[in-house]
């Protein structure tokens, strides 16, 4: 069994040949400088979903009050080192009150018609009598129907 002879180079000319270098050398720079299509990079941090900043200013204010707290309280211990905790006893402290003008002035309408309602009914002479409406047979009526039926009597 004979074979056929097989040519060393596939290409049957030189030309052939060229042209299929250059194309594949073309392929192979296409190659390399290919960039990649997929996107492997991790996704972007944005800030304001990891820095609180309300959070944090309000933790700011908080410390500021500490502090000042802190400072007050030192100033407050420093005088009492100072005069080796000795105290005077007294309280300079009045209590006042927004509403004390309005109190005065009721206080003494109310003590001024104390004052009056006893006059007022000492000058009262008493009209009705219990006895009297038992004898008219006024029972269950109010004052004004027993005032009118009086004035119908007399």
């Amino acid at each position: 069994m004979h074979r056929a002879p097989q040519m060393t180079t596939p290409w049957a000319s030189r030309d052939l040949q060229r042209a299929w270098e250059k194309s594949y050398q073309d392929h192979r720079k296409k190659v390399q400088n290919a960039q990649p299509l997929v996107d492997t990079h991790p996704p972007q941090t944005y800030s304001h979903l990891y820095l609180k900043v309300k959070k944090l200013k309000m933790e700011e204010e908080r410390l500021s009050i500490i502090d000042k707290d802190n400072c007050l309280l030192l100033q407050r211990v420093a005088s009492a080192m100072k005069t080796r905790g000795q105290t005077d006893g007294q309280n300079n402290l009045t209590q006042r009150s927004l509403n004390r003008k309005t109190r005065e002035q009721a206080l003494k309408k109310v003590q001024k018609q104390s004052k009056v309602l006893p006059e007022r009914l000492k000058r009262r002479v008493l009209v009705w009598s219990t006895e009297m409406a038992e004898g008219l047979g006024c029972h269950g009526q109010t004052s004004l129907q027993m005032r009118t039926d009086l004035e119908k009597r007399s």
